[in-house]
């Protein structure tokens, strides 16, 4: 599976803003925000963390402090949203959901090449035969 991240984000105001409230460093915000998008493209691939406990999501995104730091700080920035009781990944439904219908395309495609390019045994076996005689 893979993210993608866009070339502004590490100049990004909000990031910038999300590593003075953790009192972390630019790149170790970076790995958090990462760390906590690959683990839910995993386990919530629909981008609604609401199913998970704080320390949950703190651990997936490789945050080692207190939990609710992390969450009340990712929100205070705008990359996680409060909507209806729930905790959702900010434009989740317009980045992250597109990169995985389009890691999943790659991957289906990549398999249907690999089945279509592997020689069948029978050519295989022929090939080898022919090659002993």
């Amino acid at each position: 599976m893979w993210i993608q991240l866009q070339n502004n984000l590490l100049d990004h105001p909000k990031l910038i803003r999300l590593s003075n409230k953790l009192r972390a460093e630019k790149a170790h915000t970076l790995g958090i925000l990462s760390g906590l998008w690959l683990w839910a493209s995993k386990y919530a691939p629909d981008g609604n963390l609401s199913k998970f406990e704080a320390a949950e999501i703190a651990t997936g995104a490789g945050w080692h402090e207190l939990p609710e730091v992390l969450l009340k700080a990712l929100t205070e920035t705008s990359f996680l949203d409060q909507k209806d009781n729930q905790l959702l990944i900010h434009d989740w439904d317009d980045n992250g959901i597109r990169c995985l219908k389009q890691s999943r395309e790659r991957q289906k495609s990549y398999r249907e090449r690999k089945v279509h390019d592997k020689p069948s045994m029978s050519a295989a076996l022929h090939a080898s035969q022919a090659s002993l005689s």
